[in-house]
């Protein structure tokens, strides 16, 4: 599911915004870029910490509420 929306994203919602107006598109560009950077902090947290162990669960706990409070930005 997740590489059906960042393929959604950078293609067919992308193309759309950018026939509507040039504007829209480079804001929905900026808007798409920021979410898929946000959404991969998500498995690479998880690997390092229930994953690997590589970070503490506390640490994880904390990075994993980051997260949360970027997406709802």
């Amino acid at each position: 599911m997740y590489l059906y929306v960042i393929f959604t994203l950078i293609l067919s919602s992308r193309r759309a915004a950018i026939a509507r107006n040039a504007k829209v598109g480079r804001m929905f560009t900026a808007i798409s870029v920021y979410t898929i950077i946000v959404w991969t902090m998500y498995p690479i947290v998880w690997a390092l910490g229930s994953g690997t162990q590589r970070i503490s669960v506390n640490t994880e706990i904390i990075i994993f509420a980051v997260v949360c409070i970027l997406l709802e930005r």
